[in-house]
Formats: structure tokens, sequence, C-alpha cells
């Protein structure tokens, strides 16, 4: 993937799903120096667009150069040829999740789940279902899954997401918890979610500590720069870097609630 298309993603006109796409090659290749200046070159431009699981060829090299419109053409003649295709049918569905298709790439892997089920179609649906406004049946679908495979890491982040999300602090750090002393204590969004469950459990001073461990890990990623922004304002400590970091975080991702109301309660206490 970075042999192949990090002269690209390099080009000023280069799409975001591709630059975004060597940032993360990059990242899981424990190079943060040369996913950094990418990962910059992004602030302004934050891109709205989902980013599927897949990098198959050859509709993963049409995806990252975004070209859906050929991608799309290619899944449909596989799935004509072969309907019953579970990778076929999940290709076919993260075109339409990066085309902005919410809905119809949920059908493709409503469709592909009656074949296989790994945990990688499950997180790839939950996505689907989110964006497409389905917030309950994202849920009920985390929950079943963790019913179904106690042990699935990826159940386990979804329902934390959930439980955050109906402010349920005690689950959520209790799953976030549970998969940060699984072995994922280098993971940066996992760390970045935990810090700030930690905050709204009161949990203060874990949540420093553990939006801290994020931010050494990669210093130029938005999450965890809000993570540390919104902690520290949260400790009423380090203002003028909670200010920083703040600006950092919405300046290459966009603005969010979170860093709105963040930005309200620096600006009140004064």
């Amino acid at each position: 993937m970075t042999e192949r298309f990090a002269e690209p993603a390099r080009r000023a006109d280069a799409a975001p799903y591709l630059v975004m796409t060597v940032v993360r090659s990059w990242e899981q290749l424990d190079r943060r120096d040369l996913a950094a200046p990418l990962l910059d070159r992004l602030a302004g431009a934050a891109p709205r667009e989902p980013f599927a699981v897949s990098g198959h060829d050859p509709i993963g090299r049409m995806l990252v150069m975004g070209d859906t419109g050929s991608a799309r053409a290619q899944a449909n003649s596989w799935l004509a040829q072969n309907p019953g295709n579970y990778d076929h049918l999940a290709l076919a569905g993260d075109v339409e999740l990066v085309a902005g298709n919410f809905s119809e790439a949920d059908r493709l892997y409503s469709r592909a789940a009656r074949i296989r089920r790994p945990d990688s179609l499950m997180e790839r649906r939950f996505q689907a279902m989110l964006l497409a406004g389905e917030a309950a049946s994202a849920a009920r679908l985390a929950q079943g899954w963790l019913a179904a495979s106690p042990a699935s890491a990826a159940a386990q982040r979804a329902n934390a997401w959930v439980a955050a999300g109906s402010n349920n602090w005690p689950t959520a750090q209790r799953l976030y918890a549970i998969l940060a002393a699984g072995g994922r204590d280098r993971d940066l969004r996992l760390l970045s979610d935990l810090a700030l469950v930690q905050a709204k459990t009161g949990d203060i001073e874990a949540a420093v500590l553990t939006a801290g461990r994020a931010q050494s890990l990669y210093r130029a990623h938005p999450m965890s720069a809000q993570a540390l922004g919104v902690v520290l304002v949260a400790s009423g400590e380090q203002r003028r870097d909670a200010a920083s970091l703040l600006a950092k975080a919405r300046n290459v991702a966009g603005d969010n609630p979170l860093l709105a109301e963040a930005r309200m309660v620096l600006a009140a206490t004064r």
C-alpha cells in the first residue's frame, strides 16, 4: 500500500480517502514520522466521508484513487456472476459506504452476514447504521454481537460507544478498560475514548494520565489532541495547552459538539 500510493497521496489534489488510507498504513507500520505530514495536510479539509475497511484489489485500488463509479461497476459485475459470494457482497458494501450510500451499504453487509460473521463485518455494519441515522439498530447489532461473542473486541468497543452515547459512563469505562487491559495499550483511539469517559465519571486524574499516553503515541493526531484538550478543560489546569489542543483538533478534523462544549467551558471559566 505505502510503496504504491505514498507518492500519489502527497499530491495536492489527492483524494482524502487516499490520504487517510496511506496515513493509516504508515500508522500500522509504526512510521508516524511519515504519517504526520499527510495528516497535517488535511488541516482545514476535514474529510467527512467514511473509510471502508477493505483494501482488496482491484476495488481497493479504485477506492483509494476516489473512483467509486468504477469500483461500483466492478462490484456489481462480480455480484451478478456470483450473488452469494461473501467477499463480493462485503466489497460492494464497502463501495457504497465510501460513496455515502449508507443504507445500501448496510443492506449489502446484512446479506454478507448471512454467509459469514467476522468482527470486521460487524464494525462496517455498525458504522453504516450510525451514518444512516439508525442509532437504535446499531445498538441492537452491537448488543446482539456481544451476547453471541462476549470476547469480541469489536463488539466490546461498539457497545462502549453505545453506552457512552446514552450517558452510561460506568459501563463505557468498564468496556474500554477491558480493551485497554487486553494488550491494546498502544491503541490511540481506544486510549482517547477511555480518557474522555474517565473524565465523565469524574476520575480526572486517571483521564489526564490516559489522554497523556494517547498524546505521547502520536501528537499530530486530532483524536489524541481532542482527548487531552477536553480532559485538561475538565481538570481546570493548563488552560493555554488545552486551548491549543482544542484548536489543533478542530483544524485537522473539523468541529464537533465535544470540542464546542469544551471551548465554551474554557471561555466561561476565564
